[in-house]
């Protein structure tokens, strides 16, 4: 299975509100185990998709925002919005790895024009 199929099926899961948890655990697993190959729009549509069915998954959050550090000049606004969104709507607390994923997203924001 791609990265993208698991961000598609992530996201289709979400959009039907199908909690489908051995599904989600084993995409959780891939993902974090294929982490260096997922795209902005894939880390975006599999923490949008976690968020939506209220799943917290601590260690796949802070994957995916460890991962979104180097990638973070990739994400559109629409990317980081859904992401921030998502990371809010779980209500996590800022681990080691979210911390430098929001003072990225913060310093990005500055360069959108309103």
């Amino acid at each position: 299975m791609s990265v993208q199929d698991l961000a598609r099926i992530s996201w289709a899961f979400a959009k039907i509100v199908c909690l489908h948890l051995p599904l989600l655990d084993s995409i959780s697993a891939a993902a974090i185990n294929r982490i260096t190959s997922l795209l902005p729009l894939h880390i975006t549509n599999i923490v949008w998709a976690f968020a939506k069915l209220t799943l917290q998954h601590q260690p796949l959050i802070d994957a995916l925002a460890g991962e979104s550090i180097p990638k973070i000049r990739a994400f559109t606004h629409q990317n980081l919005a859904n992401t921030v969104w998502a990371i809010a709507t779980l209500n996590y607390s800022l681990t080691t790895k979210m911390v430098p994923f929001i003072v990225e997203v913060i310093d990005k924001i500055h360069e959108f024009s309103c």
